[in-house]
């Protein structure tokens, strides 16, 4: 068979050289089709997007008759915006919706942005005292692979090539028509997403703690998922060098104990933890540094958090609090409004020592 080539893109590429036409045989390739195939494989993708999913409680939403609003538009950050998460329906008629951004050169940029849109989010949703769960239903998630090869921390997120799936039609700038809720998302969105705020694992974990809480039907339950919040923000310092030299004693005199290798390994690993300061003391100076001057239920800051954490220590091991008069609705109450505070001041003080 007589072979032809065809030169484009610096490339040389035979193929039959025919004078049937591809109907007379569906296994003979032509220029034509040659050249689709090597735009698709060989050519980049103009622009990557992602898509954020979440899901707010029941009876909550987006406060606003609009499918989609444009919450940023900016030649260097690309462009996002908030949609409903049902197909042509208003944010305000359902709990779930969309973060899209859109104009990123490649992927990982895509998704450094779509996880500072996710620290956008959380601040919003801590700030407000909303429940917000990313990646709720099933299905919704899918990892992509990251700066370093990991997947684990898009839950939630999208990123796909630009046209690859449909784009946004119709965006709404934001005005006077919208309620105050959608106001007050998109301002907040917008000025953390502009800002490039970046959340530790810890501030994020935390956070994302804090707005599943609000999922939590049980006071007891949604009490205990509060104060784990707190438990991971905290970084407990090390202790000083007499402290650390007294467990060094100690685990030396566990080593030389006749005991199982069992019993051995499980005290050795409680000493551990005694080189460091206790999550008692990390959080009463935490709570001290960034609510100074602030009080729960009549309780200064470290106070309430001893409080809270004494009463979450013994539901786990008893079932309920020691002091049968506590209310946990008004307890758990206050522990939302905690809790949400601290989270700010942390976010702010990270912000602070960023900028500075």
């Amino acid at each position: 068979m007589k072979s032809a080539r065809l030169a484009f893109g610096g490339w040389n590429v035979s193929y039959p050289a025919t004078d049937r036409s591809p109907a007379d045989s569906a296994d003979e390739v032509g220029p034509a089709s040659l050249l689709a195939r090597y735009n698709r494989r060989r050519m980049p993708p103009e622009k990557f997007n992602f898509r954020l999913r979440f899901h707010l409680r029941e009876g909550d939403c987006i406060a606003s008759d609009e499918v989609e609003i444009l919450i940023v538009e900016d030649q260097d950050r690309g462009q996002l915006t908030v949609r409903s998460g049902g197909r042509g329906r208003p944010l305000r008629s359902q709990p779930s919706a969309l973060l899209v951004g859109q104009g990123y050169d490649d992927r990982r940029a895509a998704l450094r942005a779509a996880d500072n849109a996710k620290s956008a989010l959380l601040v919003w949703a801590v700030g407000r005292r909303i429940g917000v769960n990313i990646g709720h239903r099933l299905g919704w998630s899918r990892g992509v692979e990251g700066p370093a090869g990991d997947a684990a921390h898009t839950d939630g997120i999208d990123v796909y090539e630009d046209g690859e799936k449909g784009g946004i039609t119709g965006l709404m700038k934001l005005d006077a028509a919208v309620g105050t809720n959608a106001e007050a998302f998109v301002s907040t969105v917008r000025h953390e997403f502009l800002r490039d705020t970046v959340l530790s694992e810890k501030q994020r974990l935390a956070a994302e703690l804090y707005c599943q809480s609000f999922f939590d039907l049980s006071r007891r339950s949604r009490f205990i998922t509060l104060v784990t919040a707190v438990e991971a923000l905290l970084e407990p310092p090390q202790r000083d060098a007499a402290a650390q030299s007294l467990v060094a004693q100690l685990e030396a005199a566990v080593r030389s104990a006749s005991v199982s290798t069992e019993v051995r390994d499980s005290m050795l690993g409680s000493l551990h933890w005694l080189n460091n300061d206790s999550i008692g003391q990390t959080g009463r100076a935490l709570c001290r540094r960034l609510l100074h001057g602030r009080n729960f239920l009549g309780k200064a800051p470290d106070k309430f958090f001893a409080e809270c954490y004494a009463a979450r220590s013994q539901i786990l091991h008893n079932g309920s609090p020691k002091n049968q008069t506590v209310d946990m609705v008004e307890l758990a109450d206050a522990a939302s409004c905690f809790v949400s505070a601290l989270l700010i001041a942390s976010f702010r003080e990270c912000a602070a020592n960023t900028s500075g």
